[in-house]
């Protein structure tokens, strides 16, 4: 190699230990990981966005510095679309097929992590080979001027918003399922009925509202792959009439054989005065381990109003009486205004386009 190109080689490849703008930091890293793959012969490849961690968690910046490295990478490399991948091996994934990234060589991830609020932002990032696994390269930078958010305390006391409490308890059950070997992102997860006690709690069924928005949580703020309700109702019911007691972690190993899921989240609802405390646990279903824990309490009266709207305890036989008495009421029962408008116009049209037919039969 020419002494000139070795040595714009390693300038290029410095890690800069002052804070870079997000564009030119994308642009600098692209450079390194481009020479370093072309001498691992790789040609195509998939960026997938970064993890966040620490006071970069929710910041968008893993999303922003992979969009900006895949552009980069872009006329030098051949860059998969992303997320049209990980469409087709979550489908594979959900069907029960082994997930396979046949489409590229190669696959770039990483990780933003930030120390306090108001710090650079650390971005390591690598290419591994999809055939062997292997790191083939790696790059890392700082990010300077992106705006972050300080990181959520845990355990907090008491929190006033039921959602801000089961992001919470989302985000450090997440943080244990991490813990498994392999890709989350391909990993299946079940969460289990919370159990209730105190009569208030079985009265208001806050087991089944708390179980329902945790499971949307997981899947929304964090792209997990949950096992569907009706087919862990059947599982659970299968088990029952075996064992015919409470599910708990010895249990785990079962569940996750029926269910074809990788870890479980257990948990309960509990009277606490003028309070609910909300407990759960992430435990993997092969060593039946306990990964993570998270606790919660909310103000009872905060709780209670959330469970009022919650679209879970809202009954099929009730929607589909409030439909046969006035179309369009069902689905606007179960919190789906958009349809349930839909429907009042649609009859409404009808019944106005039939009265003008009347009427202009009864005039002729």
């Amino acid at each position: 190699m020419p002494r000139v190109l070795r040595v714009a080689l390693v300038v290029l490849c410095v890690r800069t230990a002052s804070a870079e703008e997000l564009q030119s930091a994308a642009q600098r890293v692209a450079t390194s990981l481009v020479m370093q793959a072309v001498q691992a012969r790789i040609a195509t490849v998939a960026v997938a966005p970064l993890q966040e961690s620490g006071s970069a968690r929710g910041t968008g910046v893993g999303k922003q510095f992979s969009d900006a490295l895949a552009q980069s990478l872009g006329g030098r490399l051949q860059v998969r679309d992303w997320e049209a991948l990980d469409k087709t091996l979550r489908e594979r994934a959900l069907k029960g097929a082994a997930p396979q990234m046949t489409a590229v060589q190669a696959l770039i991830a990483g990780e933003a992590a930030g120390g306090e609020a108001g710090a650079a932002i650390q971005i390591s990032v690598r290419v591994v080979s999809v055939a062997s696994g292997a790191v083939l390269a790696s790059e890392s930078a700082q990010i300077g001027g992106v705006q972050t958010v300080a990181p959520r305390p845990r355990n907090a006391v008491e929190s006033t918003s039921v959602d801000v409490a089961i992001r919470k308890i989302a985000d450090q059950l997440f943080d244990g399922f991490s813990r498994l070997p392999g890709s989350a992102r391909y990993r299946r997860l079940a969460v289990l009925p919370f159990s209730e006690a105190g009569d208030e709690a079985r009265k208001r069924e806050l087991g089944a509202v708390v179980t329902a928005e945790l499971s949307t949580s997981l899947r929304r703020d964090h792209n997990l792959l949950l096992v569907e309700r009706t087919k862990l109702a059947q599982v659970m019911g299968e088990i029952r009439l075996g064992q015919s007691g409470a599910v708990d972690s010895a249990s785990a190993p079962e569940i996750g054989k029926l269910s074809d899921a990788q870890a479980l989240v257990l948990g309960s609802v509990a009277e606490a005065g003028d309070r609910f405390l909300i407990d759960a646990r992430i435990v993997a279903t092969e060593t039946s381990e306990s990964l993570a824990s998270a606790s919660e309490a909310v103000q009872a009266a905060n709780l209670i109003a959330f469970s009022s709207d919650a679209v879970v305890l809202r009954s099929r036989k009730d929607a589909l009486f409030r439909s046969l008495l006035i179309p369009g009421w069902g689905q606007i029962y179960n919190r789906e205004p958009g349809k349930g408008y839909l429907f009042m116009g649609a009859v409404a049209a009808s019944l106005g386009g039939a009265l003008a037919l009347h009427e202009l039969g009864a005039q002729a």
